[in-house]
């Protein structure tokens, strides 16, 4: 063991890198749930599209020959 100032500086040391580490562990975290979030916003969107078309051919009159 050291002094009790090297202690301190040492726990000062390793809290941070621990620090640092739980913050790029949360950005990495969140930039795949951003990811996944888009990914689902587009699918809707296709989705939604397809949707709308089919609605509006249902709408159209019908030609018979």
């Amino acid at each position: 063991m050291g002094t009790l100032h090297e202690d301190l500086y040492t726990f000062k040391i390793i809290s941070h890198y621990i620090l640092l580490r739980m913050r790029d562990f949360s950005d990495k975290i969140e930039e795949k749930n951003t990811f996944h979030v888009q990914q689902l916003r587009n699918e809707i969107l296709a989705i939604n599209e397809i949707m709308r078309k089919n609605i509006e051919e249902q709408d159209r009159p019908q030609m018979t020959i």
